[in-house]
């Protein structure tokens, strides 16, 4: 802005407008006089602060309740800036009070500035708690947060559905809740750490999914999200979700053991391990590899797998997680055979670690390849021998033909020549 001339000995006043409470500004100042033809000075600088302000807006508060048997409860509430929380100065501390709903006495507690959470004991009745950001100015606008009387019944026994990355963050998804006003997804940023970092966002009541995005987030790592619906008396858990930003291959490999050889099978089992065991992945079933002394897979029910080097597989496909055994038919008697279990996630397969098989004789067969026989010549010749006595004429006719009297052929017989007695006187 530009203002006119005064005397030399004149002092000047300017009102800035429209700048932000307690904030450094670098204002510039420089003049000309009117019968100069040199044009305007140099500018001279000054570094000026406004001054504090009431906080503005609101902060985002949440709550993680420890349910009791008892009377009491513990409730860690946490708050951080909303999106159009405003400081306008040096917070000196947070204020927060808190009151049953249905009459009682009123708490209050200051906190210190440097902390974002408090933990507050309290009944199993339903409360109501603002929290208010103060500086030198002022207190911000509450943040005000209900707590229902107990949860819900049934709310730990919801069951986890799983979920997938997406966008380089975890896809969520909800069920709308007709008399819901809003949503809450929280999670912790550091699982399994003791120190959680619980985080959360909340949504109106026309949103039903999101991709929720962290600089924190690290593949192989599983989140556990938990989604509340906000109503009349507070938030109540809904739903519950699990999921990796990228699933890795399971942490844990398969502790196999042959349970039982026989003539033409063998029989498997691996220990049982769940999928919070997993850790790196879903566990989604199990791929069994069979490798004989031939190279070759001639196996029934069984994939032809070629793995590295043309080495050839046969591989049986376990689509049930919960499943730990398997029995592996059609296999030679006598015969060699490596066996390897490997645990499925969407990362891959754990690595083959392969077990001996030998296969045992099947003695009962080759018995029998020695006992059929004798038996079958045994049977003909009670057959002959029944026979024999049945149709023993038959048979003497058939095998020992009676040899015709040569006197009696016609062949070497002769006409007998008449001699008639002559009578001599």
């Amino acid at each position: 802005m530009t203002s006119r001339g005064k005397q030399s000995t004149g002092i000047y006043n300017v009102r800035l407008g429209g700048l932000e409470p307690y904030t450094l500004y670098n204002l510039t100042v420089r003049c000309m006089a009117v019968s100069s033809l040199a044009g305007w000075s140099n500018w001279s600088h000054l570094l000026v602060t406004t001054l504090e302000d009431a906080p503005a807006g609101t902060l985002d508060v949440w709550r993680h309740i420890e349910e009791s048997d008892g009377e009491q409860r513990i409730v860690t509430l946490y708050w951080k800036p909303s999106s159009l929380f405003r400081t306008n100065g040096n917070l000196s501390h947070y204020n927060i009070k808190f009151w049953a709903l249905e009459g009682g006495p009123v708490g209050s507690e200051n906190i210190s500035s440097s902390v974002n959470s408090s933990r507050i004991s309290m009944g199993i009745r339903a409360y109501s708690i603002s929290v208010t950001a103060h500086n030198k100015a002022g207190g911000s606008l509450p943040a005000e947060l209900r707590i229902p009387a107990t949860a819900a019944p049934g709310t730990e026994q919801i069951t986890a559905k799983r979920t997938y990355g997406k966008d380089g963050g975890i896809y969520i998804t909800w069920s709308q809740k007709a008399n819901a006003h809003g949503y809450v997804v929280e999670w912790c940023a550091a699982p399994g750490s003791p120190h959680c970092d619980l985080q959360w966002r909340k949504y109106n009541s026309s949103v039903r999914s999101d991709v929720i995005k962290s600089r924190v987030f690290r593949p192989e790592v599983r989140y556990d999200f938990r989604i509340y619906g906000s109503m009349k008396d507070g938030e109540r858990l809904l739903e519950k979700m699990v999921g990796y930003t990228q699933e890795g291959v399971c942490s844990m490999k398969p502790n196999v053991r042959i349970n039982e050889l026989r003539p033409r099978s063998v029989s498997l089992d691996w220990w049982p391990y769940s999928t919070d065991k997993c850790l790196k992945g879903f566990l989604t079933g199990y791929n069994i590899y069979v490798k004989d002394t031939e190279g070759d897979c001639k196996l029934s029910k069984s994939d032809r797998h070629i793995q590295q080097g043309g080495v050839i597989l046969c591989r049986f496909h376990i689509g049930n997680p919960n499943k730990t055994q398997i029995t592996i038919n059609e296999l030679k008697p006598n015969g060699e055979y490596e066996v390897a279990v490997v645990a499925l996630t969407g990362g891959g397969e754990t690595p083959k670690e392969y077990i001996k098989a030998r296969i045992p004789t099947d003695d009962a067969a080759a018995l029998l390849s020695i006992i059929v026989p004798i038996i079958m010549v045994l049977v003909l010749a009670l057959v002959l021998l029944f026979l024999g006595c049945w149709k023993r004429t038959w048979l003497k006719r058939m095998c020992l033909p009676d040899i015709p009297d040569p006197n009696k052929s016609k062949i070497f017989s002769f006409n007998r020549l008449e001699v008639k007695d002559e009578i001599y006187y």
